[in-house]
């Protein structure tokens, strides 16, 4: 909907409203001088002539700020919907990288893989409640996650998507690497993501 044109229209409608109250008014005082029944029956039946399209205007006018309201109400929670689903997508795009390398990893593992995982996604969880989360470069947040469930950051960059072909890892362990950037870079010394208290957690859990 038009916002201009609704605000032209409740104006009128408004507008309307104060005049027929006015007619109305007026209407009222002359049926209760009229002197004539006839008059005074022709003069009741104008004012409830009147009295229905005022009813009927105020009907319309709460109809459409109802409506006003709704449609605002629905473009906040169908942006608020868009922004869930872009958060899972991107939550999916990183856990599929790092799960793969649980998975290529697992023989250096000290925990179990399945239980890394777990904590993969406790973790992520988190991260993904942060505010920034979707402002921030993907791999800044696999730096993290590998630095927390201490696996080691490959560059994906000639090497196709990480665990492809692995025979231990689960089927559906195919990340596609260009949903991401193409070669995730070592954090240096200046940049390098914190890792928040999740890495003595993790070894906390095992």
């Amino acid at each position: 909907m038009n916002p201009a044109l609704d605000e032209m229209r409740m104006r009128m409608l408004g507008r309307f409203a104060e005049m027929a109250v006015v007619l109305a008014e007026d209407l009222q005082c002359a049926a209760l001088a009229a002197e004539d029944t006839d008059e005074k029956v022709r003069l009741a039946e104008a004012f409830h002539r009147v009295g229905r399209g005022l009813r009927q205007s105020l009907a319309l006018d709460a109809k459409l700020e109802a409506d006003r309201h709704r449609d605002g109400r629905e473009a906040e929670l169908h942006l608020a919907k868009v922004g869930d689903l872009r958060r899972e997508r991107r939550k999916a795009e990183i856990k599929g990288v790092v799960e793969a390398l649980v998975w290529t990893e697992k023989e250096r593992l000290d925990v179990d893989p399945d239980d890394a995982v777990e904590a993969l996604d406790a973790i992520l969880d988190a991260e993904a409640q942060a505010a920034g989360f979707m402002d921030t470069d993907p791999q800044v947040f696999i730096a993290r996650l590998c630095k927390a469930l201490k696996l080691e950051l490959i560059s994906l960059e000639g090497h196709g998507p990480p665990c492809a072909g692995q025979p231990d890892a689960p089927s559906d362990l195919r990340p596609a690497a260009s949903a991401l950037s193409p070669t995730p870079t070592h954090p240096g010394p200046r940049d390098k993501p914190a890792d928040d208290g999740w890495a003595g957690e993790f070894d906390s859990s095992a």
